[in-house]
């Protein structure tokens, strides 16, 4: 990556538009996995972002982002559920 956030501002889980959650809330200048700046937005994939929706960590949380395939076997009670703090676009 090369040190620029995401400029994505919105993502959409489970069929609703959340704001995404800048990196910076546990400190440090900069990703370690992305390099999205202090402040700025999580490149796609990056292993650090929060999912906007549960606030757990994006790429494990189990909440269906918009760019997800279809998973026909998924458990809907596996779902994590939508945190009070999460943001809806």
């Amino acid at each position: 990556m090369d040190g620029h956030p995401c400029t994505a501002q919105t993502a959409v889980v489970e069929g609703v538009a959340y704001y995404r959650i800048p990196y910076g809330s546990l400190g440090g200048d900069h990703c370690n996995d992305c390099a999205s700046p202090h402040g700025g937005l999580h490149h796609p994939g990056c292993d650090l972002e929060q999912c906007p929706r549960c606030l757990g960590q994006a790429i494990s949380c189990g909440c269906r982002w918009a760019s997800d395939a279809p998973d026909p076997g998924l458990d809907e009670f596996l779902l994590a559920a939508e945190s009070s703090k999460a943001r809806r676009a």
